[in-house]
């Protein structure tokens, strides 16, 4: 039996998949489930993957009775073939050890032997391959990109190919950082927010301390953003301004700009529209704001104006061609123009038009998948219908958002109210 070591083990990707141990010696892992188990494992790095996460991983089609019995034997093979110390089990569910480190000797290849039920679409696998050679931002936003047009599968499908190929590919130290960023996108994506806001605090944390300061912004952003989806405004703005402090005294002035957009999403969320508008509009006129996140800040300003009944300054926004380009390849940003367009057409009252907007927006099975999309749309939706003088159906639509944002522990904010005065049923 092999144990784990403070030397590194070796994945080796040649033919097939080869693990070889700090002592020299070829470890076989008794089936290609494992090799799953120990990459997920892995890619989780320090986080605890639990047992539901790995059964719906690894065995998607199974029973829950046989997802449990299959995990129980994967764990107990795994542990058995690495050593007792190297996987550790509690309560929150299984981990490596922090002492038991793989080191991948070859990047994945575009045709990796991935299990055909978690394939990515074609564009997922060339970025994998061509990870390491991107520079941060860029696959930043291209990683993203691809993995919401993929969301087709299941987010937690999703998670275990992010978690698989990361450790297969050969990722710079300067990158190292990025990952626990990515795979706090993939928990955010499947709705397990107090993981993702674990992951994003990590690599703000190492974004600081490495001196990689996109990374530290991006990281604040997103953790700022998930406060927001709990409503949690208050500890969303004290991160936004701690956030803010830290990059006056970093020496990338440029890095502040996801932080502005951060800041300018709360104040509105607080009610406070014109001043909110103004700082995503600095945030959005920074040249070093990438071009995704322009489009994606002017499509939540014209939202925004369109639910404060401001039709027109909205739709200019909605037609700049940055946006246009940027749309129909990115399910977050066309959510939120549908959205847009749907609040356009109550404040110029043809509630018809907007009725056909929502409604196609809830059709779409990736937007259903992000419960904060879906109650959007279904209060939206309530609106249309209370427009058209449909009163139990807009009921009806406000009921099931209800539940939802109860099931998400998600209040009503300020904008919300906002949006919902017609109805008189937010307070």
């Amino acid at each position: 039996m092999a144990s784990a070591q403070n030397d590194c083990w070796k994945l080796i990707q040649e033919d097939g998949f080869v693990l070889v141990s700090p002592d020299g010696s070829i470890v076989k892992l008794p089936y290609k489930k494992l090799h799953e188990l120990l990459l997920l494992l892995a890619g989780n790095g320090e986080s605890y993957a639990t047992r539901e996460e790995i059964a719906c991983t690894l065995w998607p089609e199974a029973s829950a009775r046989k997802q449990e019995l299959n995990v129980r034997q994967a764990i107990f093979q795994l542990k058995s073939a690495l050593g007792p110390e190297a996987v550790q089990v509690g309560a929150a569910g299984i981990k490596l050890a922090s002492s038991f480190r793989i080191q991948s000797e070859k990047p994945v290849e575009q045709d990796n032997d991935l299990p055909s039920h978690i394939q990515p679409v074609k564009a997922f696998q060339s970025m994998l391959a061509w990870m390491a050679e991107w520079d941060p931002l860029q696959m930043l936003d291209l990683m993203r990109s691809n993995i919401e047009i993929s969301l087709g599968a299941p987010p937690d499908q999703l998670r275990h190919l992010l978690n698989t190929a990361i450790p297969r590919l050969k990722i710079g130290h300067e990158l190292q950082g990025w990952i626990p960023f990515w795979r706090g996108q993939t928990r955010l994506m499947s709705e397990d927010i107090a993981s993702a806001r674990h992951l994003f605090k990590s690599s703000a944390d190492e974004g600081l301390n490495s001196g990689d300061y996109k990374l530290f912004s991006a990281s604040i952003l997103w953790l700022g953003s998930s406060e927001i989806l709990l409503t949690r405004l208050d500890s969303a703005k004290r991160i936004a301004q701690q956030g803010q402090q830290k990059v006056l005294c970093l020496s990338d002035p440029s890095a502040g700009t996801p932080i502005k957009h951060l800041l300018g999403t709360i104040m509105i969320h607080q009610g406070h529209l014109e001043d909110g508008l103004r700082v995503l509009e600095e945030a959005s006129d920074d040249s070093d704001g990438g071009i995704l996140g322009r489009a994606i800040n002017q499509g939540l300003r014209g939202l925004y104006l369109a639910c404060a009944g401001k039709p027109s300054a909205a739709r200019l926004l909605l037609e700049k061609p940055s946006l246009v380009a940027n749309e129909s390849g990115h399910f977050r940003l066309q959510s939120i123009c549908e959205l847009a367009r749907g609040h356009i057409a109550l404040s110029e009252r043809s509630g018809e038009q907007a009725l056909h907007a929502v409604k196609h927006l809830l059709s779409n099975s990736t937007v259903v998948k992000e419960s904060h999309f879906e109650i959007y749309a279904r209060e939206a939706c309530a609106l249309a219908l209370w427009q058209l003088g449909e009163r139990q159906e807009a009921l009806d639509q406000i009921s099931s958002s209800r539940a939802l944002r109860r099931s998400l522990h998600m209040a009503y904010t300020d904008w919300d109210r906002m949006r919902l005065k017609p109805l008189a049923l937010a307070s």
